[in-house]
């Protein structure tokens, strides 16, 4: 069974409204249309961990994770302590994964499960030295803080041409941290200016990348 062009919009309608997928207690994953005589109508995405026509369509536009039989792979994760849980359809919280004393992380099985595919954005920032010379005078200036803060000058990335950041969910933030860092200056290829890395050369500006404040 296939779905019709009419279901198809419905779909694409609930995915531009941003309308979320629910799993109630019969385990089947429903998503509403909007449509219907009084704007409750719905379809069923997957039944446990069984697509329907409908639910292939979804998950193929959406990009998330299809629903597992035991738990809503969608879920946000529930933090208690050291552990973050989910909720799996029996309605009871199981482990995903546990923060060790030293920053690594453990999976569980379920957990290794859930990290599957799964990524997290991040919005990256890069400290930065700000040269330049003044228009009025052609005196030199060096910019390296925020109005005396003392906290360092740091350029979104976004503005360096890179665009989103992801990186697994199944890491630690240190982890993570560390190979966002990497992958960022790499793909930066930044250019070394007598021993000075220029990230930007702007309206009469050079952003250096500043190594100490980083």
């Amino acid at each position: 069974m296939s779905l019709t062009p009419e279901q198809q919009q419905q779909i694409d309608t609930a995915i531009a409204a941003n309308r979320q997928t629910s799993r109630g207690v019969s385990n089947r994953t429903t998503l509403a249309t909007g449509g219907g005589a009084q704007g409750r109508s719905y379809m069923v995405l997957a039944n446990g961990g069984t697509l329907t026509p409908a639910g292939r369509y979804y998950y193929a536009q959406t990009g998330q994770s299809a629903p597992r039989a035991g738990y809503d792979s969608n879920q946000p994760l529930i933090t208690r302590g050291s552990t973050d849980y989910v909720v799996a359809a029996n309605g009871r919280e199981r482990a995903v994964r546990t923060l060790g004393p030293d920053g690594s992380v453990r999976l569980t099985a379920l957990g290794r499960d859930y990290s599957r595919g799964r990524r997290t954005e991040y919005i990256v920032h890069i400290p930065v030295i700000i040269e330049g010379t003044r228009a009025a005078n052609g005196r030199p200036y060096t910019r390296r803080s925020n109005a005396g803060t003392g906290e360092a000058t740091h350029l979104p990335v976004s503005r360096l041409g890179l665009g989103q950041i992801l990186e697994s969910s199944a890491l630690s933030r240190e982890q993570a941290v560390a190979r966002v860092k990497s992958r960022v200056l790499q793909d930066l290829a930044i250019r070394t200016t007598g021993g000075r890395s220029v990230l930007m050369e702007i309206s009469g500006e050079t952003y250096l990348y500043d190594r100490e404040g980083d």
